[in-house]
C-alpha cells in the first residue's frame, strides 16, 4: 500500500510546476516562524508556510500551521503495548492517538522495538477503526547520494544503510519527497526514510521526530 501525508496541497502542487523557490529573498519570509511545525517557502512570488508532516496552513493566518487530525500514515514511537483484548492489542503512541493491532499480526515485534529503543515506526491505519494495516521501520540518515536513474525514478544512498533505495516518479509525492531527500544532501541533515516491504521502493519521506 502506498501512503503519502501532504501537509499543504498548494505547496505540492507548486513543487510539481517548478514554482517553489527555497532562495527566497529575506524579506518575503521575515519574521514567518509557520508556528514552529514547518518552513516558509516563497509559491508564485508570495510566502507560505510548507508545513511539518502532521500539520497543514492554517486557513485563517497563511504564515502558521494548525495540526491535523490523524491520517491513514502515522511516524510516531510506541510508548505501550497492552495485552490482548477480544482480538486486538492497543499500542499507545507518544504523538499520536492510540491504535490497535490485530493480535496474530506478525509485525508486533517492531512495535516492541519502538518501545524498548524510543525509535520511530511508520504505520497506515485505517482511519475509522484506527487498526493498523502495515508496519515498516523508517531508516534515519543523512542523504549521502541522489541520482537520477530514467525512465522510473531516481536512485538514493543513504550514509546508514548499505543497501539502495529507489524514489519512483509515479509515486504519490514523488516532487515533495525529492526536494527533502535533496535538502538532506545539501546540508547533511537527516530524514526518516521509509520504503515498502515488497517493492522496496520510498514511500515517505519526512523531517526526524521532535524529541
Amino acid at each position: 500500500m502506498r501512503a503519502f501525508a501532504i501537509s499543504a496541497l498548494t505547496v505540492l502542487l507548486a513543487w510539481a510546476c517548478g514554482c517553489v523557490s527555497y532562495n527566497a529573498p529575506a524579506g518575503d519570509c521575515d519574521g514567518a516562524t509557520c508556528s514552529g511545525h514547518g518552513r516558509c517557502v516563497v509559491v508564485d512570488d508570495a510566502p507560505v508556510c510548507s508545513c511539518d508532516p502532521g500539520w497543514e496552513p492554517d486557513p485563517d493566518a497563511p504564515l502558521a500551521c494548525t495540526q491535523q487530525a490523524d491520517g491513514p500514515v502515522i511516524v510516531d514511537i510506541v510508548t505501550g503495548i497492552e495485552d490482548p483484548a477480544a482480538g486486538t492489542i492497543r499500542v499507545h503512541l507518544r504523538d499520536h492517538q492510540d491504535v490497535r493491532l490485530d493480535e496474530q499480526d506478525i509485525h508486533l515485534m517492531f512495535l516492541q522495538t519502538s518501545q524498548e529503543y524510543a525509535t520511530p515506526i511508520y504505520l497506515e491505519i485505517e482511519i475509522d477503526s484506527r487498526l493498523i494495516l502495515e508496519v515498516l521501520a523508517p531508516y534515519d540518515s543523512p542523504v549521502a547520494a541522489l541520482r537520477e536513474a530514467p525512465p522510473d525514478g531516481y536512485e538514493v544512498e543513504l550514509i546508514y544503510s548499505a543497501a539502495f533505495h529507489f524514489l519512483m516518479y509515479d509515486q504519490p509525492g514523488f516532487e515533495a519527497m525529492l526536494a527533502e531527500l535533496q535538502a538532506s544532501l545539501d546540508d547533511g541533515s537527516s530524514r526518516l526514510v521509509t520504503e515498502s516491504r515488497d517493492e522496496h521502493e520510498i514511500i515517505d519521506v519526512r523531517l526526524p521526530l521532535d524529541p
